[in-house]
């Protein structure tokens, strides 16, 4: 009986060793507390649930006119502005306008393509304005801290930009032996106008910030495509209109790292044109 006794008395210390260094199953009172704040009883409102449910849902797809759209208005205006310069320059300033009047007037007809060039565009090209709320208008982005002031714009564009493409295409048709052999010439940059007016008017007009970062690209290649034209016929005109391509790379850093701070719904602007409510349109199209 001792013996069995004894045993039930060593299993019964052995049971209460082992309880002792066993945590204990009960939560304290701040882990109940915090255990019930995860599944409470109140249900999502109908925002939460919308919410959960847009990031639920696919992308929009891509709007595959917008490309196609862009491609007809760039050739539009390309054609249309190099076959006005090839009747004026062959036909209209040799036989009706004085010698001396040549230079300056081939001077204002390059500056006016070069601010105006988006007259002959079939797509909307107007100026940036404020958009309604979460569409990132031109006015609505938030732009990096080292973005130059607003009047630097005007100025570089209308005071440095135009004289230096006019004077440089002037040069030009000095240079060259016949008008035909000067518009060889300045079509590349008739080329490079045409390409920015598809930029303005996809970061502008349309407020695609992504695919603005991207065809942004296209508008720095075609600058230094016309740069390089130039300077194979005249070294001075190619200078100055290379010179062009530092305000351009400027521009192109600034609307990547405009791209890459701004997000709507917690996301960037795709690269390509998505299905989003921005359309791209002609200016005839309701």
């Amino acid at each position: 009986m001792r013996v069995v006794s004894s045993f039930f008395l060593c299993v019964v210390l052995s049971c209460s060793a082992v309880r002792a260094f066993m945590p204990a199953t009960k939560l304290p009172i701040v882990a109940r507390t915090q255990h019930r704040s995860l599944h409470p009883a109140v249900a999502p409102s109908r925002t939460q649930l919308r919410s959960y449910l847009d990031n639920l849902s696919p992308p929009p797809p891509v709007e595959k006119s917008s490309f196609p759209k862009h491609a007809v208005s760039l050739a539009f205006e390309y054609a249309v502005i190099t076959s006005l310069l090839k009747g004026f320059f062959t036909y209209v300033l040799p036989k009706y306008v004085p010698t001396s009047l040549r230079t300056p007037i081939t001077f204002l007809t390059y500056a006016f393509l070069s601010l105006k060039s988006r007259t002959f565009s079939l797509c909307n090209n107007s100026r940036p304005e404020k958009r309604e709320k979460g569409q990132l208008g031109w006015y609505d982005r938030t732009m990096p801290k080292w973005t130059p002031p607003g009047i630097f714009f005007p100025i570089m564009w209308v005071l440095i930009i135009t004289p230096l493409r006019a004077y440089s295409s002037t040069c030009i048709h000095s240079s060259a032996a016949t008008p035909a052999a000067a518009l060889a010439t300045t079509r590349w940059l008739i080329l490079h106008l045409c390409v920015g007016d598809v930029w303005n008017t996809i970061n502008n007009v349309e407020g695609r910030l992504g695919v603005s970062a991207l065809t942004v690209i296209a508008v720095l290649g075609s600058a230094l495509n016309a740069g390089r034209n130039y300077f194979a016929v005249s070294k001075p005109a190619g200078y100055m209109l290379s010179a062009t391509c530092g305000w351009l790379s400027i521009a192109t850093v600034l609307i990547w790292n405009t791209w890459w701070i701004n997000k709507r719904d917690g996301k960037r602007d795709t690269l390509l044109p998505k299905r989003d409510g921005r359309r791209t349109q002609f200016v005839f199209e309701k």
